[in-house]
């Protein structure tokens, strides 16, 4: 018995058929390979990336609180700086801390008034300090003379608080009735709170009279 030969029309017209299910198969899963790319990244990618760009969006913005937060600083030091040189120009005497009692440790006998600045800490807001250090320093004039009625205690604050509470601290820091320096102040948010709070490093000058 003979076999039937195959037209090669129709045999083309086979292939031709083959080709196009099999496009349409390879089609059909490029598209549900895609669906499942997509639906993986939207799962996980995503979310992640919206986390993240909420995340800097928060830090620019609690950047620009420090940039301003700084810049009132500025102005506070500034305006201390004018207040005091007013003073000279107008020869006002100047209000030096004296300590009730005489003591070999500056800190011991400058006691009431680190408390009070202690105490304006305190009652300012949620603060947490930190570290707390002291550094006797001799005061000098133009000249560099040093003086022998007079001393300089250094207070070095490190605490966490928030940018408000920072700026009402030094605000009431300027306003005690004695001669105090406000050195130094620096500000860096911190990310375990969201930005929401700073860890900040204080230097104060306080000018005590030591004599007898």
């Amino acid at each position: 018995m003979k076999k039937a030969k195959l037209k090669p029309e129709v045999i083309k017209e086979k292939l031709i058929k083959l080709k196009a299910q099999f496009d349409k198969d390879a089609l059909l899963y490029l598209i549900l390979l895609l669906a499942g790319v997509t639906f993986g990244l939207s799962r996980l990618i995503f979310p992640a990336v919206s986390e993240l760009s909420e995340n800097f969006k928060l830090f620019m913005s609690k950047k620009e609180s420090i940039d301003s937060m700084q810049k009132k600083i500025e102005m506070t030091k500034q305006l201390q700086q004018r207040k005091e040189l007013e003073k000279q120009v107008l020869k006002l005497p100047v209000k030096i801390y004296k300590p009730p009692y005489q003591s070999a440790q500056l800190e011991n006998a400058s006691a009431g008034l680190i408390n009070q600045i202690i105490n304006i800490i305190k009652q300012s807001g949620p603060n947490k300090i930190l570290s707390l250090e002291f550094e006797k320093k001799p005061v000098q004039d133009r000249y560099n003379v040093t003086s022998k009625n007079h001393s300089l205690l250094r207070i070095k604050l490190e605490l966490e608080s928030s940018y408000e509470v920072i700026q009402t601290i030094l605000n009431e820091i300027y306003l005690i009735n004695y001669l105090i320096k406000i050195d130094t102040v620096s500000l860096s948010s911190l990310k375990k709170y969201n930005y929401k709070r700073v860890q900040a490093y204080i230097v104060l000058d306080l000018f005590v009279d030591t004599a007898p």
